[in-house]
Parts: C-alpha cells; sequence; structure tokens
C-alpha cells in the first residue's frame, strides 16, 4: 500500500502543476488580447467553470484526488477556449460600430453554433472511456468525467459570463507603444508576424509541391508506426517514475525459519543505513506485498521500505546494483513508487 506521504506529496505536486497553469495561461492571454481587462474577463471563466466543477464533482461522488486533480490540470488552457473565441467575435463587432451590449448579444449568437462544436469534440473523446468496464475505465472514469463536466461548464461560462462582462466592462484598445507594457506587446507581435510569415511560407510551398507534401508525409506516418515495431518507442501499462522511495523486498528458501530471514533482513538493513542518501527505513519480516497493495504472510519473505533525499535519487539503481552483490539471498524486487 502507498505510503500516505507519497500520497499527500503527489496530490500537492498536481494542485502546484494547476496553479501554475492558470498563471502561465493568465500570462499568454495577456499578450494575446493586448489588454489586461481583456485578460480578466477571460480568466473569469477559469475559477467559475471550476467551482462548477467541484460542485457536479460532489453530486456524483468524486473526491479531489489524484486523477481528478490531474484532470483539472489538463483542462485549465481547455476552459478559456471558449471565452477567447466567444470575446474576439465581440469585440469584432465593436470594431463594426455596434454598442457593447448589441456587439456581445449579436457576436454570441452569431458563434454559438461553432464554439458548441469545439466543446463536443472534445467531450466526446472522454465520455466513451469514462463509461465503457474494465481496469482502465476504473483508473480513468473519474479523469474523463472531471474533463468533459469542467469542458461542458466552461462553454455555459462562455455564454453566460463572458458576454455579460464584455457587455458592461468591455472596451476597445489600441496599442500605440508610448508605455512599457505597449512596447512589450508590440514587440511580441513582431516576433508573432515573423514566426506566421515563415509558417506561410511552408504553407505555400506544400500547395505548391503538393506530390511531394503527401509522399513526405506518408514516409513520416509509415515510420512512426515503425519505430513502435522496432522497439525505438517502448511500451507499459506505468510510466516509470521515480519518487524517492523503492522497496526491498527478500525472498529466503521456503524452508528457512522466521529468525533466519530476520537475520538476513537485518544485513540489508545494515547495509543501507551506511548509505547517505538514505534517510528512513520501514522494515517488514514475515510478510511481502505484490506492489499493488496486497501482502501476504510468508515466514521465508521479508521487505524493507527505503526513502531518500532530494536530488540524490538518481542513485538509486545503483544502489539497488550493490545491494544484489552484497546479498545471499535468491531473489531480488525493485518497485519504484
Amino acid at each position: 500500500m502507498t505510503h500516505p506521504f507519497i500520497r499527500w506529496s503527489s496530490a500537492d505536486a498536481v494542485i502546484h502543476d494547476l496553479v501554475l497553469a492558470i498563471i502561465l495561461v493568465a500570462v499568454v492571454m495577456l499578450f494575446f488580447l493586448h489588454s489586461i481587462r481583456n485578460a480578466l474577463i477571460v480568466m473569469v471563466a477559469i475559477p467559475a467553470s471550476l467551482i462548477a466543477t467541484f460542485i457536479g464533482m460532489s453530486l456524483l461522488g468524486y473526491s479531489l484526488n489524484l486523477m481528478s486533480l490531474l484532470g483539472l490540470s489538463l483542462v485549465v488552457g481547455i476552459l478559456v477556449d471558449d471565452a477567447i473565441v466567444v470575446l474576439e467575435n465581440i469585440y469584432r463587432h465593436m470594431e463594426m460600430g455596434k454598442n457593447k451590449v448589441r456587439a456581445a448579444f449579436d457576436a454570441t449568437k452569431e458563434i454559438g453554433f461553432t464554439v458548441t462544436a469545439i466543446t463536443l469534440v472534445i467531450v466526446v473523446v472522454f465520455i466513451p472511456i469514462a463509461i465503457s468496464t474494465g481496469l482502465v475505465s476504473d483508473i480513468l472514469r473519474e479523469f474523463c468525467v472531471t474533463v468533459a463536466l469542467a469542458t461542458v461548464l466552461s462553454l455555459l461560462s462562455s455564454f453566460t459570463i463572458v458576454p455579460l462582462l464584455s457587455s458592461r466592462f468591455g472596451k476597445l484598445e489600441h496599442i500605440t507603444g508610448k508605455s512599457w507594457f505597449g512596447k512589450i506587446i508590440l514587440s511580441f507581435e513582431r516576433g508573432l508576424n515573423k514566426f506566421t510569415d515563415a509558417i506561410t511560407g511552408i504553407l505555400k510551398w506544400s500547395l505548391k509541391y503538393k506530390k511531394t507534401t503527401l509522399a513526405a508525409v506518408f514516409v513520416l506516418l509509415i515510420a512512426s508506426f515503425t519505430m513502435i515495431g522496432a522497439g525505438f518507442v517502448g511500451t507499459d501499462f506505468f510510466p516509470k517514475s521515480d519518487r524517492g522511495e523503492f522497496l526491498v523486498q527478500i525472498e529466503m528458501p521456503k524452508d528457512v525459519s522466521i529468525e533466519q530471514t530476520n537475520q538476513m533482513t537485518q544485513k540489508a538493513e545494515a547495509f543501507l543505513k551506511t548509505k547517505p542518501e538514505v534517510t528512513n527505513l520501514i522494515t517488514t519480516v514475515g510478510q511481502s506485498s505484490d506492489g499493488m497493495g496486497a501482502s501476504q504472510a510468508t515466514a521465508y519473505k521479508s521487505e524493507i521500505s527505503v526513502r531518500l533525499v532530494e536530488k540524490k535519487r538518481g542513485k538509486m539503481m545503483r544502489m539497488y546494483t550493490q545491494l544484489k552483490q552484497k546479498g545471499n539471498w535468491r531473489r531480488y524486487w525493485l518497485v519504484l513508487r
């Protein structure tokens, strides 16, 4: 069973990533929308959608765990997509000479079908996984439902809150470059225009040489599948990770007593204690786990849970190799959690 410290540290890492994602989205919105006012109008969609998602999760009986938090981190960038599209169309109507209220109404009505289609495309990807059965569905159900729920609520937010705020506080702003903020935005715009021109050049070349482009795309497609078949890209049920904790499992001959198992385990403990990277040891003699939470009581087995200090986890595999060479028990396992 995973140690509570590992569970909480994993959840804290996801929460940290969630906050960082919100900050980065705000910065990106500031650069592309050219106005703090516009960026704030769009950013309102994030807390509004997240709070509504929490309510939906509570009604469904879900909790804030690793999978649901991961889904929220993933969906942060998606939450502002609909709001950006709606806001940009509102400002386009304002540039046509309409007042703020009429521009908000007409723009939202005009683009409603398109925004709905964009959102439903994302939702239909996750819903089938959530309603399927099996181990994968049990693991990913809360993740998929959280993403789908937050995405649908972001659509509702873009059709209600964003037009409301735009009709009250929207304002056309033109960057002049006289302030430091305007200079930064104009510099960013110049770099973006250069990048756009480069992409446009590639597009024109591709349209000019269609056969060459199609042949190159086909070769790349075949090569991508070949990389998997040739072993360049491995496959695994769970990705390997290093969280600074590993499990040493010792298996003695089945006819030994628990005292002999204890003696061998003490030798392993003594070796591990000599390593400065080790901060904590938790030893269990006469019982071992299978790495998935289940445990089995056997006199000839034992296990040692080892926790390492920060920034020295790269020595984990080397320490494990030394441990194998030093001991004389029959089989070893290293379970990275």
